[in-house]
């Protein structure tokens, strides 16, 4: 993907076949999981730029989300708790999605997606231990996902 390679990182680089896979499962969380196609015309309307552009535009963001899970990615002994591609990566999608359209069709700043990613890996490597004491999670209420 010409947009993972557009944004370098340097010592342990999103791996292609990563990518490949997340740049799928961002596209699901922000423009698949409509059962009609309101949402969809609705997020694209306020992008203004074309679905290929947007997928191009929010997989920029991936380089970052890698940083932030990277270390604990490649430990070996770790099991993860649950698939992180639809509990990180669709969700940020969907995040992403709410944002364009809250925030007239602008995509956060890296900053501001870099906050929504580690609220949702935090949610995601700990959920064992909070679905425990407090229930079900609330992905909307933690993350503020707009329908």
């Amino acid at each position: 993907m010409v947009c993972i390679a557009s944004t370098p990182v340097a010592g342990n680089p999103l791996p292609v076949n990563v990518a490949a896979v997340w740049g799928g499962f961002l596209y699901e969380g922000l423009l698949a999981p409509a059962r009609d196609q309101e949402r969809v015309t609705l997020i694209l309307d306020s992008w203004g730029c074309g679905c290929l552009e947007l997928v191009m535009a929010v997989c920029e963001y991936l380089p970052g989300l890698w940083l932030q899970i990277a270390d604990v990615w490649n430990r070996h002994d770790l099991d993860f708790p649950g698939v992180f591609e639809y509990e990180v990566v669709s969700a940020f999608g969907a995040w992403l999605g709410g944002w364009l359209l809250e925030n007239n069709g602008r995509l956060p700043t890296f900053d501001q997606a870099a906050e929504a990613i580690a609220r949702l890996i935090n949610r995601f490597l700990h959920q064992e231990l909070r679905e425990f004491w407090r229930g079900p999670l609330c992905l909307e209420a933690e993350i503020g996902v707009a329908h």
